[in-house]
């Protein structure tokens, strides 16, 4: 409410202050969307360069903390299944707390979005189990690792 609000009586733009208030899965697009265009110092390719930078650089930094919790555990030489497994609960682990945890202190707007598909479907399923994979693959190509 205070946002909308906010942006109202800053541009009396009725139907943009609606943008704020978005209650489905592409709110925070449509917010971050919003941003850009209030920041015209930074040209849109360059905040996408950015956020994709920063995007890939979180999650190589995610998977190779991973990989070492599988080190210590010395689970790295476990069945393809089982990695799969283990990346897929390292990815729900991985949303729990960077949403319901971190984003829910620093950014409370996160939790009133619905954050089933965006967030528990796409860390559990789309970075967990396809880095679950990706280790499976790497650990079964890599010679020093691939002797069961």
């Amino acid at each position: 409410m205070f946002l909308s609000r906010w942006w109202l009586e800053k541009t009396g733009n009725d139907r943009t202050s609606g943008i704020v208030l978005e209650e489905n899965f592409l709110g925070p697009v449509r917010w971050a969307t919003l941003l850009a265009s209030l920041l015209p110092a930074y040209p849109l390719m360059v905040a996408v360069a950015i956020g994709v930078l920063v995007r890939l650089t979180l999650a190589s930094a995610f998977g190779v903390v991973f990989v070492i919790f599988l080190a210590l555990l010395g689970q790295l030489q476990a069945s393809a299944g089982r990695l799969l497994v283990y990346g897929s609960g390292y990815g729900c682990a991985l949303w729990v707390v960077n949403f319901l945890g971190v984003a829910a202190l620093l950014f409370p707007r996160f939790t009133t979005v619905n954050q089933f598909w965006i967030g528990f479907v796409a860390h559990t399923f789309f970075y967990g189990t396809a880095l679950g994979a990706c280790v499976a693959r790497a650990c079964a190509t890599i010679p020093m690792v691939a002797t069961r």
